[in-house]
């Protein structure tokens, strides 16, 4: 019996966009079983819900370890490996391809690395050359992410699953309740969604919320997620005064109502490979203001989506906000996004899922 199974190697199942592209595609109950191959001793955001939805975590300590990955991939026998994890892919994969497994998938979701650590060169071009000789298939979220990993070699740009129906406007009672709990009916309120990185730009935002402040312009920052930049931000705020306009929810599954709050949606990311939130907060219509590393296949064309240079400052950046939020001819028409229907075809296609309306005809063997 061929295995049903298909192991995501993702790190750690937190609320960053990759994490829940896949746990929208989770919720749409495939046929195959889904495994999250996560790294360390935390627990993810989403790792109730998805035990919930049948699904498994595995956890190996050391990301580094070919053996641990070799040992995990000749135990459970999956039927495909899907790496998100950048350069790191290029470990899983070559025990992936050592263990036997047929599919092993490196998937790009960004165009830089931020790291700084010495070697790092030597690394990127090692891991580049494993997942060169590893990987079956070559998958990327833009051209732009698929450019940076892949360095050359063809590679596919599959749209990013994601619900938009799930981003739909709720009761006007339900998003006036939580403004009137957060004091928010009178205020401009600039947001984002996402792991609080040094690459996701908050401290720009707190700039941007520190221009407006001294304006008198009576404004508020939401900030969904948690991350490693938290006391940071938390201090900076502090530092320049913001502290008691800034709002820091914490983790949460379910960020759709948030976007519902917000006037303007911000994404100063100095790097993006896409920018899935990007697409949330205009499935929402709630307009974005992103810097340029946002791809053009984050725009959904429905007059949503503003950029500006970051070298612009934090004081244009303001200026532009309140312009976006006061802006009558936004979202003159109904944003486009790829159904999840369609999307979730592109997976029975690369996992060699005989259904879903895009099987290969070729594959000779059905997962």
């Amino acid at each position: 019996m061929k295995s049903r199974s298909v192991i995501h190697v993702t790190g750690a199942m937190n609320m960053g966009g990759t994490e829940r592209m896949l746990m929208t595609l989770l919720r749409m109950k495939p046929p195959w079983k889904s495994i999250f191959l996560t790294y360390g001793t935390g627990t993810g955001t989403f790792d109730q819900e998805i035990k919930d939805l049948d699904g498994e975590i595995r956890t190996i300590p050391n990301p580094g370890s070919l053996s641990d990955h070799f040992q995990l991939f000749r135990t459970v026998k999956p039927a495909a490996v899907h790496a998100h994890t950048l350069f790191q892919s290029g470990i899983p994969l070559a025990a992936a391809r050592a263990a036997g497994v047929p599919i092993r998938i490196a998937h790009a979701h960004t165009t830089a690395d931020p790291s700084d650590k010495k070697g790092r060169f030597i690394y990127e071009k090692l891991m580049r050359a494993s997942i060169a000789l590893s990987a079956t298939d070559y998958r990327a979220c833009s051209s732009a992410a698929g450019n940076y990993l892949f360095a050359g070699k063809s590679f596919e740009v599959m749209p990013n699953l994601f619900d938009p129906k799930q981003f739909k406007r709720p009761p006007e009672a339900e998003v006036l309740r939580l403004k009137l709990k957060y004091g928010w009916t009178d205020k401009l309120v600039l947001g984002s969604v996402g792991r609080l990185t040094k690459v996701k730009n908050h401290a720009f935002m707190l700039d941007m919320l520190s221009e407006l402040h001294k304006q008198g312009i009576k404004a508020v920052l939401l900030v969904v997620g948690d991350g490693d930049q938290l006391k940071t931000l938390r201090r900076k705020a502090e530092e320049l005064s913001v502290a008691e306009l800034v709002t820091f929810t914490g983790a949460v599954e379910d960020p759709s109502i948030y976007y519902h709050l917000m006037d303007v949606f911000l994404m100063p990311s100095l790097f993006e490979g896409l920018g899935i939130a990007a697409l949330e907060a205009q499935a929402s219509l709630t307009p974005v203001l992103g810097s340029e590393a946002l791809q053009p296949e984050a725009d959904l064309g429905g007059g949503l989506l503003y950029k500006l240079p970051l070298e612009a400052g934090s004081a244009i950046w303001a200026e532009k906000a309140i312009s976006v939020a006061t802006d009558s001819h936004k979202g003159t028409s109904d944003p486009v996004a790829v159904p999840p229907e369609e999307v979730l075809k592109h997976y029975y296609q690369l996992y060699r899922w005989k259904g879903g309306g895009h099987e290969q005809k070729t594959a000779d063997y059905i997962i």
